[in-house]
């Protein structure tokens, strides 16, 4: 790979030692335009989805990143003709990227291998897989069926057998975990319950999380989307880190710097030129109230996080070799 350029992000004010950087974005919700118009709300996600894969090719919106972590909902209806429409897109930017399977990419139906074959011929088998990079370990998990009446008992054991064999292939190193559907209430779970109005705000199935929090000892960061707002929750030592995505407002990606020492993650909202607040799913007009939490007071906070929650820094617990 060749040595990116200079970027005004390239040096840590702290002279931290920057080991390479990746990009998260999700929930893209890209339409062919054969299936034009989307609904409501999503009005815009094409556009969106097109300028910052443009924008990735031509460089200069973000620092040079290593790769590319898609944390699901490529696209809106899961139908071949999107698939090929979006991995074009993400061809198109130049960049090595990984994918993580959203509800809308198989129709929530995790475990079922008709509505799971456009996106495996497509984009790959990549439903539940592992890699490593410069000595961070990456376990991508299929949860895109949680919560959902046709979610079979098999599918559930191939997600926590999957689960734990790739965690503990990475018994030594430091761990991320993508999964599209966050493991966590990433609000208060009484009002979110109200404001994403779907039993899929967390994973509904305890053995995933408890997986994961016997691990805690090496897994830093939970990764996820789904939930169109973006937040960081820490539970049991573990930093879960939910991004807005590019379809909903208020249209968030994330920048993952990997230092020696933690992983920096700044959420960075797309361009206001390509913001619309009509595709707020948790307030007006989609809702009836425009919601917030105890901790998030008023509705730009509860969308955006805080801004002390728009830069965060995670701790590795064991070194970063590599």
């Amino acid at each position: 790979m060749p040595t990116p350029a200079a970027h005004p992000r390239d040096t840590l004010a702290t002279g931290e030692e920057i080991v390479f950087r990746f990009l998260q974005i999700n929930d893209t919700h890209y339409q062919t335009d054969a299936l034009q118009p989307p609904p409501l709300n999503f009005q815009g996600a094409n556009r969106r989805a097109e300028w910052l894969c443009e924008a990735l090719r031509r460089g200069g919106f973000i620092p040079p990143v290593d790769f590319i972590l898609h944390v699901g909902d490529l696209v809106n209806t899961a139908y071949e003709s999107e698939f090929v429409a979006f991995k074009r897109l993400l061809d198109h930017t130049g960049i090595p990227y990984h994918t993580t399977v959203g509800n809308h990419d198989n129709h929530s139906a995790e475990g079922d291998a008709e509505k799971e074959a456009p996106y495996r011929q497509i984009i790959g088998d990549q439903f539940h897989h592992t890699f490593t990079y410069k000595g961070l370990g990456f376990v991508v998990a299929n949860n895109s069926g949680s919560a959902t009446p046709e979610l079979t008992k098999q599918a559930i054991d191939e997600r926590e057998r999957h689960l734990r064999s790739h965690l503990e292939s990475h018994a030594n190193r430091p761990i991320i975990v993508a999964c599209h559907i966050p493991v966590v209430p990433m609000r208060d779970e009484a009002v979110l319950k109200s404001s994403f109005d779907l039993p899929t705000y967390k994973v509904a199935e305890p053995g995933m999380l408890s997986i994961i929090e016997q691990h805690r000892h090496h897994v830093s960061v939970v990764l996820s989307g789904h939930l169109h707002l973006s937040g960081v929750v820490r539970q049991n030592e573990i930093n879960h880190i939910d991004v807005s995505g590019t379809a909903g407002y208020p249209h968030d990606i994330a920048l993952h710097t990997v230092a020696r020492d933690e992983l920096i993650t700044e959420f960075i909202a797309l361009p206001d030129e390509l913001h619309d607040p009509s595709t707020n799913i948790h307030g007006k007009p989609f809702q009836d109230q425009d919601f917030t939490d105890p901790t998030h007071p008023d509705h730009c906070s509860y969308l955006r996080g805080r801004t002390d929650e728009r830069t965060v820094r995670t701790p590795w617990k064991l070194p970063l070799r590599g």
